[in-house]
Parts: structure tokens; sequence; C-alpha cells
């Protein structure tokens, strides 16, 4: 069943990673006629403990805010979509988490580069408690910036578990609504595989590849959408950046829980370090419900 998104918030701090999840939002919200919400976050002050001090620095930051949320907000409006602006306060994370489940959204986006310019510092805190803590897909927008995204060109990594089925219907709604030609890949991880075993076992999984690239493969194409299978042996996180490169993937959809079933240990390799090196945007679906702390 093709899946849709009615309801989007966008986090956003102003930063140009932010700018960038922006324009992400605005284009998606136009294509699907979605509610865009545009919620910006004054994170709790952590300097000296001075009262005066202490407001003045909220105050300045929540201006901040509201300026930068009002200009995403009118320039959503301009595209005629339907726009909520708030502004929240409180630890960022959990702040979008509670924003986004009290308003079901359908999808949340933010940026990969905050304020800090670090990918890593912020997909180390916010990003990534966000990524792990959303019942919602989550897109990270990372990569360059173009006047207005286009998903012309869909990579969906899968290993025909729940959590890429889960990818697959999200990325069918995208590829429907951008008239988009979607990549299936299937990576044979030869890092596990004992060398004097090797060439017996990798031929079966690439079978197996095949095999489950080309069941996804025909979901599409009934749907009217063109597709691509492909089954390549290497890293699964390297293989995944090098085939996006390859075909200039404008996006990357994938889910957060593989064929392991176990969440934390598919976020922590392969969806992580794809996130964390993906030189574009990056959608991540959860197969059930996520918790964070």
């Amino acid at each position: 069943m093709t899946r849709s998104f009615d309801t989007l918030v966008l986090a956003t701090d102003g930063s140009d990673g932010a700018t960038l999840a922006a324009d992400h939002a605005v284009s998606l919200a136009g294509a699907f006629d979605a509610t865009l919400h545009v919620l910006g976050v004054v994170p709790p002050y952590e300097g000296p403990d001075n009262g005066e001090t202490r407001d003045h620095v909220h105050s300045s930051r929540r201006r901040r805010a509201e300026a930068f949320v009002e200009t995403v907000a009118n320039r959503a409006r301009g595209r005629g979509v339907d726009v909520v602006s708030a502004v929240g306060s409180g630890v960022v994370h959990r702040t979008v988490l509670d924003y986004a489940e009290s308003n079901d959204a359908d999808l949340v986006l933010v940026g990969s580069h905050g304020r800090s310019g670090l990918a890593e510092t912020l997909f180390g805190s916010t990003a990534a408690r966000v990524v792990t803590g959303a019942t919602a897909p989550v897109l990270v927008a990372g990569g360059p910036r173009t006047k207005q995204p286009d998903y012309e060109t869909i990579l969906l990594p899968t290993d025909g578990s729940t959590g890429a089925d889960a990818a697959v219907r999200h990325a069918e709604a995208l590829a429907t609504a951008f008239d988009a030609t979607v990549h299936v890949l299937y990576v044979v991880d030869v890092s596990v595989f004992d060398p004097d075993v090797v060439v017996d076992l990798i031929g079966g999984y690439e079978r197996m590849g095949a095999r489950v690239t080309s069941e996804v493969g025909s979901r599409f194409e009934t749907a009217d959408i063109e597709t691509v299978t492909a089954v390549r042996r290497g890293r699964p996180a390297r293989t995944v950046l090098d085939y996006a490169a390859e075909i200039d993937a404008d996006l990357i959809t994938m889910g957060t829980h593989g064929a392991s079933g176990l969440e934390s240990l598919l976020l922590g390799s392969t969806t992580e370090r794809v996130l964390r090196a993906a030189e574009r945007p990056v959608l991540t679906v959860h197969a059930r419900p996520a918790t964070v702390e």
C-alpha cells in the first residue's frame, strides 16, 4: 500500500543544514498537498547561573528562532502550502519528538549540520535521537543546496526485512509524486564471510539478492514506476554511498531495522554510517514505533 505524507514537521535552528531541510520540506509539502509545521526550538540555557544573563540569552534565541520560522513559513505560503508556525523551548530532540507525536506527523525533516557546523556533532546528538526516537519517517537533509529539490532518482537499499519493506512503501509514494526512477539495491556483505568459504557462500547470497530486488522491483513496476535493480558486493554502507554517487541519487530511502531485527545494530552500523557520510538527503523509515531516552 502506498503511503502519503499529509502532515510534515520541519525542525529548524536557522543553520545552513536547517535551510536545506526547509527547501525539501517546502518541495514535499507542495507535491503532497500537505500541511507543513515549521518548528523552531529554543534550547535550554547552559551558561553561568545568572538569571539576567539566562533571560537575555533565551530571549535572543527565541527572537532568532521566530524570525527564521516566519521566513520559512512565508516562503512556503508563497508556494501555496498550508503552514503552521511554532516555536518551542526545551531539550531539542525531545521537543521535536513530542511535537511530531502530538501532531501525528507523517514525516519529520531535520538538517544534517546544525549551528556547530559539524555533521558528526549534530548527528551524534539531536539528529540521531530524532531518527532513533521518531515513530514517523525522518528525512535528514544533507548535500548541496539547490533552488528546488527534486527526486528524479531514488535509491532504495533493501535486504528483504520488515524494515526495508516499510521503506518500500514510502519510496513508492515519493516516486509516484515526482515521477522518479527507483534503484533497488541489495548488498552482499563480503566482510562477514570467512575467506576460505566466501566463494561457496557468496553465490547463494547473490541469488537471494536477485530474488529480493526482483520482488521489490515488481511492486514498483505494477505501480508504473520505472525501476532498476542491482546486486553488489562490498561493505553495506560504503557500497550504498558509492552506488548513490554513481547514479547521482536525489534521495536514499532506507529502513532502520534490518534483517537482524535489532534497531541498535543496524542504526549503529549501516544506516548510521550512511547518514553520517551521505552527501545527499536520506529518508529513514522505522518498521515499528521507536523509543528514545
